[in-house]
């Protein structure tokens, strides 16, 4: 398995798609203002949420809900990887990363115990 050092980008979520999917104005340089950034699509590692359409919809605006709460007006928040895999792109394009709060929770974690696990529709490992 590979191992590297852990990624933590300094980011802003624009706004929530989903519960695992955001879009984040990634500071690619020190502090949030004057600096360059990128907005990009993030999933979120490791879980799959419930959808926000279809027949998982009201699972899902829960899950949705759940993650906008954790965020609140957090910022900074930080992508971060756990140093099992590089900062990578998905299937769909989107990176791969959990959210960090400053103090180091994990919004990953979070969704794990919130509830037993209500909001996820599977562990992805």
């Amino acid at each position: 398995m590979l191992h590297t050092a852990p990624w933590y980008l300094p980011c802003r979520v624009m706004r929530v798609i989903d519960g695992d999917t955001f879009d984040c104005q990634i500071i690619l340089a020190g502090k949030a203002f004057g600096l360059p950034t990128v907005t990009d699509r993030i999933r979120l590692a490791d879980l799959n949420i419930w959808e926000v359409r279809g027949e998982e919809k009201e699972k899902g605006l829960k899950a949705k809900i759940a993650v906008e709460e954790w965020i609140g007006n957090g910022f900074p928040l930080w992508l971060a990887t756990d140093g099992e895999r590089e900062l990578a792109r998905g299937k769909y394009g989107r990176l791969i990363a959990d959210l960090r709060r400053e103090d180091g929770s994990s919004l990953v974690k979070h969704l794990r115990e919130l509830d037993g696990g209500v909001h996820i529709k599977s562990s992805l490992i």
